[in-house]
């Protein structure tokens, strides 16, 4: 019995050196894919600013980047923009239209409030990727997911409406976002990105002047990115 009862402290004392020693030398995630290290994104997205006062821009973006990690990236934006009224500038202008004030002097003619929207954005940009995993639901894997940041700046091409002239200015972006991966090879994005760029607004907006502000310009953006090399990298 004694000769048992010593085995079983031994095999029970070497147990627990292995299993501390493996526990050690073993890594914090196995099998991890590396979805973004050392490859390239390209992002074909559109979208549409948020909460615009007289202007509501459709966003039409194409981007890249580069992913020197797994969390950190470098690229670049360009945005094409097309400026729509809303709903408060077309009733300005028809409120001013139809003024018989008005039409004493513009005789058949129609208002146009002065105004601008973004017409080009040319950004560099850097992503930060905090957040990333599996995504599952009710137990059942239905891919990889990360949360990531979007920081940057470069230039803005600003298209003037109703007598307001173009200019060329700069813009910062930040914002960020969620990426879904249905596969390890393209994801599904959806951002939330603000455009600040000093501009006109509208005349109604700043007064008789049209000093510039500095706008803050949301944008909620879909895109689909697609991951080069297609296949990704694997860890132990």
């Amino acid at each position: 019995m004694k000769r048992i009862a010593v085995a079983i402290v031994v095999l029970l004392a070497a147990s627990h050196v292995y299993a501390k020693t493996g526990l050690t030398d073993a890594p914090s995630i196995r099998h991890q894919h590396m979805l973004r290290k050392a490859r390239h994104e390209i992002t074909p997205a559109i979208g549409a600013t948020l909460g615009d006062a007289y202007a509501r821009n459709l966003m039409l973006q194409l981007g890249y980047t580069y992913h020197i990690t797994d969390w950190i990236g470098v690229g670049a934006e360009f945005s094409y923009g097309v400026a729509f009224k809303t709903a408060l500038t077309e009733g300005i202008e028809s409120e001013v239209t139809g003024d018989p004030e008005w039409q004493k002097v513009h005789t058949g003619e129609k208002y146009q409030l002065a105004r601008t929207g973004l017409n080009v954005l040319a950004l560099a940009k850097v992503t930060l990727v905090p957040f990333s995993g599996k995504l599952v639901l009710f137990r059942k894997f239905l891919g990889y997911a990360d949360v990531h940041i979007n920081v940057g700046g470069g230039m803005a091409m600003v298209k003037g409406h109703g007598g307001l002239s173009d200019e060329t200015s700069f813009a910062i972006l930040v914002g960020g976002g969620f990426r879904f991966f249905p596969m390890k090879w393209w994801s599904v994005n959806f951002d939330v990105n603000d455009y600040m760029v000093p501009r006109i607004v509208s005349r109604a907006a700043t007064g008789s002047g049209g000093d510039k502000t500095f706008s803050q310009n949301p944008a909620f953006m879909f895109g689909v990115s697609f991951f080069l090399p297609t296949g990704s990298s694997v860890g132990i």
